[in-house]
């Protein structure tokens, strides 16, 4: 994913504040859609109470990332902040894609 989907840390913060959770086994989605949204809009976090280490934190971001530039046709325009939870990197690839797909497919738009 390039820089063009990236949120900034003001966008991050309204997100989170205002946006809708979705939970899952493997992650926290909160999502902020409207009509003045013309383009999707991604972050990632992976707190570091929960990931100590800088390996860790950048594992589970690099594994949810491409996760979703693989599904990214199944977004909708709208700003997605995902928190990371520790079974990111305790899950196999296959069973974190299958999570990204139903949290993907369970968001009400």
């Amino acid at each position: 994913m390039n820089r063009s989907y990236s949120l900034t840390r003001a966008e991050i913060v309204d997100v989170i504040k205002n946006g809708k959770p979705l939970h899952s086994l493997a992650f926290t989605m909160k999502t902020v859609s409207g009509e003045s949204i013309k383009n999707i809009k991604i972050a990632f976090i992976a707190p570091k109470k929960i990931f100590p280490t800088a390996v860790l934190r950048n594992k589970a971001k690099r594994r949810a990332k491409e996760i979703v530039r693989k599904l990214l046709r199944d977004f909708k325009n709208a700003k997605y902040v995902f928190l990371l939870k520790k079974q990111a990197v305790e899950m196999d690839t296959k069973t974190l894609t299958e999570a990204f797909i139903n949290g993907i497919s369970l968001r009400k738009f």
